[in-house]
Parts: structure tokens; sequence; C-alpha cells
């Protein structure tokens, strides 16, 4: 039986394994190549038995790599290589042309009645499993685009509310002055004729005061105007409603008399 076949048998459980195996000596010649193996890299066991690892693939001849394979045979500390950041180790394409994306584990096996060590390289695929990271990678991104958007609408949002809120403060403060300048409106228009009444009588109560008669008269009017001022003092107190009413000029006027301003 040749060395080949030898390993072969002392391999052969790693040809029912989902994992590609390949075992190379001290030399880094393969001694052993798997199933899983073939059926990912088109290349049959008899086609690369015996060949040097870097004479089927030659980035294996790189120094960097030679080095640290040494390093596992010589130290046994396992060696992790991955195809996103150390390339296609053995290459592999699925049926769409895309590159599989392995992970492969150096280890340090001896085999019985062997002399040395070998180096077991454990070739997974994680394709799918990097698949399914990049895309939660993507939905993670859209949800998290989606939360800096919503917060920039809910952002908006509040900035538009606060403007509608300093609009209204502003359109209540606007009508209560315009109601105060209403009112101030009506009191004086209310007020002006038992004013006038009352000052003229007044001044006409001085001219007379030797005609008892008169002054009687004047001072009867002068009592009316003051009650009708208090009237209207009473009414502006009693205002509940704003009830309008036009004025000179366009303008309007609070009513003091409608009856929506009664109690």
């Amino acid at each position: 039986m040749d060395k080949t076949s030898l390993f072969s048998e002392s391999f052969s459980l790693l040809d029912s394994i989902p994992i590609g195996v390949c075992v190379i000596d001290k030399d880094h010649d393969i001694v052993f190549w798997n199933r899983c193996l073939e059926a990912w890299t088109k290349k049959t066991r008899k086609e690369v038995a015996g060949r040097s690892l870097g004479d089927v693939y030659p980035h294996f001849n790189k120094e960097d790599f030679k080095g640290r394979i040494n390093t596992v045979l010589a130290e046994g500390a396992p060696l992790e290589f991955s195809s996103q950041v150390h390339g296609l180790l053995f290459p592999s394409a699925l049926p769409n042309g895309k590159s599989r994306i392995f992970q492969t584990t150096v280890s340090r096996v001896s085999i019985p009645g062997e002399p040395g060590f070998f180096a077991l390289f454990a070739v997974e695929d994680f394709t799918q499993a990097t698949g399914r990271i990049m895309d939660f990678r993507k939905i993670q991104e859209k949800a998290e685009h989606e939360i800096e958007h919503r917060k920039s609408m809910e952002a908006e949002l509040r900035a538009a509310n606060e403007k509608i809120v300093q609009q209204q403060k502003g359109v209540i403060e606007e009508e209560r002055l315009k109601v105060l300048l209403q009112m101030a409106g009506a009191t004086a228009h209310e007020l002006n004729q038992p004013l006038m009444i009352l000052l003229g009588n007044i001044e006409l109560l001085e001219m007379d005061q030797n005609d008892p008669e008169k002054m009687a008269v004047h001072i009867s009017k002068i009592e009316q105007a003051g009650k009708r001022m208090a009237d209207i003092v009473r009414k502006i107190q009693e205002v509940k409603r704003v009830a309008k009413k036009p004025y000179s000029g366009g303008d309007e006027i609070i009513d003091f008399d409608s009856p929506s301003q009664k109690p």
C-alpha cells in the first residue's frame, strides 16, 4: 500500500463530514483531500495527492503562509484564516458564480506509526452565515435609518407645533388687544354723552347760582348724568361675552346693551 492510500485510510472518517479537509506533511505535500473539498474545489483527490500545496495553489508558496504553517507544525498552536481577510485559500465557486466564503483552521495532528507531525486544514463554508449576517446588517442599517428619519420627523413636528403654539399665542394676544381697544372705544362712546351733560350742567350751575329754580334743574341733570355713568360702569363690570356693534370709520366696539351680555 502506498503512502497516499495509507493516509486515505487513516483519515477516511473525514470523508463523511460537511467540512473540507486537507492534510499536508512537513514538506507541505498533500497527503489527504476529502470528498467535500473535492466537491467545492472541483479538484479530485487523485489530482492533488502527493503534490505540494503551493503547486496546487501558488499563494501557499508565499513566505507569510509558509511561515505560519511551519509554526503550527513546530509549536502546535492552531491557526485561522478567513476568506474575507486572507483571500480565497481554496477557491470555490457557487452555482451563481460568486465565491464561497470559507473559514479555515489549521491544526497540528499526528498519525500513529508515522514520524513527525502533519497540518490539517479544516475548511468550513460560512457563505450562508455571512449572507445572513449581511442581511441582518442591512436590516439593522435600514432600521437605524428609519429611527433617524423618525427622530428627524419628530423634531420637525415639535418645531412645527411650537411655531403653531407661538402663532396661536400671537393671535390670542392680538385678539385680546383688539377686544381691549373695542372695550375702550365702547367705554369712551358710552360715557362721552353723560359726561358732557354733567360738565355742561356744572358750568351752568355756576352761572345760575343766584337762580334757585335753574340750579335745581341743573342739579337734577347732573344727578341723571351721574346715574347714567354709574349704570355704564356696572354694565362694563357685568360683561361676560363679547358682543359687538358697528362704530364710525368701519370699526367695531363692544355693545354693552346687547342681550347676549346679560348674565
